[in-house]
């Protein structure tokens, strides 16, 4: 550029057209710095993204020649250090006081742990890294079975079977609930280990390992001869979440009744379909508990039977042996007001209501839920107290007070 200036000074007469040639020879030799300049920062990002990939590589490949085993592919742009199902030379030991090559490729010494979280606690209480406690002090055997884990290297489906896509909170839940089932044996050998342990320190000082619980079963004379049955034959009436939220009430009926000292006779009517294959999922089959696949009208006494519903005008003033009282196994949203009792009315069934207006008031509708419903009945037989027993079961965002309290 310099001699080609020099060159057109020389061949020039006129000044102005040599302030010209010099401006535009100028603005070509910034033009050339600029484009050098941005040639060189796209060298260095291309040879930078090259290194990394290839490092990346070697680090996989380190990892499976060290005895890893992985279960999901790894998502380098998604990592997020909750866990993986990751099993790292386990029978030869290489954990314990040697290195351990995370999927990063990176190195930790000893049994130092590759996440910095102390576990991931979801709605429901599973925390996914409570497993393996680092103040276990179990040797060898509990720091090789103490592995981290990596929650989106768990593989979920993205789409539903219409095709369209979760949202990132379902497919972190899916994830969730997958990594919790995959450490289930995990879980159940932490619990034999614990169990082991209870059992040598009671050896060594003469205690009991484990205090169980006494439960008083329903065909023991302790029980009562009142019956309970709830009333399964409205599942067309129910989204599937709903019918989900009627099978938990379910289950805690059965636990309340459980813990009863005398407990009550609790059956399950119309339980086929989807609540056999839903309650079976929870082992009902070993529960304590009275299974009817017909209706409660078929497998009853007509003149034996009392539906419990808010809109009935008769008011339930107490509760007697052989009778059987029947609670509506519906979740609405009190979308269909009503429905119980006019079921009552058609079959000419004897109906009744809680006398909740009668001891206490309440801020709130008077509909309860299946569980709080037969809770109280059974704190009544507890207690023979309708107020008491209304006041220990009725939840505080429903309002419930004696009257004449502000």
């Amino acid at each position: 550029v310099v001699v080609v200036v020099v060159v057109l000074l020389l061949l020039c007469s006129n000044s102005s057209l040599f302030f010209i040639l010099c401006f535009y020879s100028l603005l070509f030799v910034v033009f050339l710095i600029f484009f050098a300049r941005v040639c060189k920062q796209m060298g260095n990002f291309l040879s930078q993204s090259q290194s990394t990939s290839t490092s990346v590589r070697a680090g996989r490949e380190e990892k499976k020649d060290g005895g890893g085993e992985i279960t999901a592919h790894v998502r380098e742009d998604e990592r997020e250090t909750i866990g993986v199902e990751e099993k790292i030379g386990r029978e030869e030991g290489n954990i314990n006081g040697t290195t351990a090559t995370t999927l990063s490729g990176k190195r930790h010494q000893g049994d130092e742990p590759v996440d910095e979280e102390d576990g991931v606690e979801d709605d429901e209480g599973k925390d996914y890294n409570d497993d393996y406690d680092d103040n276990d002090d179990g040797g060898e055997e509990s720091v090789s079975k103490r592995p981290k884990y990596l929650l989106k290297e768990i593989e979920v489906p993205l789409v539903d079977e219409n095709g369209v896509p979760f949202s990132k909170g379902r497919i972190r839940k899916m994830k969730k609930d997958k990594l919790w089932e995959l450490r289930r044996e995990e879980r159940k050998e932490k619990r034999r280990r614990k169990r082991q342990e209870a059992k040598q320190r009671a050896r060594e000082t003469g205690a009991p390992a484990f205090k169980r619980k006494e439960t008083v079963k329903m065909g023991s004379p302790q029980a009562r001869n009142i019956h309970v049955a709830v009333d399964l034959d409205f599942e067309e009436y129910m989204t599937i979440k709903d019918k989900r939220k009627m099978a938990k009430q379910c289950k805690a009926c059965y636990s309340k009744n459980r813990r009863m000292q005398r407990p009550l006779q609790l059956h399950l009517t119309s339980c086929n379909g989807f609540w056999k294959s839903c309650l079976e999922k929870e082992d009902v089959v070993n529960w304590d508990i009275h299974l009817h696949e017909k209706s409660y009208v078929e497998d009853f006494d007509k003149d034996n039977l009392v539906y419990l519903s808010s809109d009935s005008d008769n008011v339930l003033e107490r509760l007697e042996d052989e009778k059987v009282y029947v609670i509506g196994g519906i979740v609405d949203h009190n979308a269909h007001k009503g429905l119980c009792h006019r079921l009552a009315v058609e079959k000419g069934i004897a109906h009744a209501r809680l006398p909740i207006d009668e001891y206490i008031q309440m801020t709130s509708r008077r509909v309860l839920t299946v569980n709080h419903v037969f809770e109280i009945l059974c704190e009544f037989t507890a207690q023979n107290s309708w107020k008491d027993a209304l006041l220990t079961v009725i939840p505080d965002r429903k309002g419930a007070r004696e009257h004449g309290d502000k």
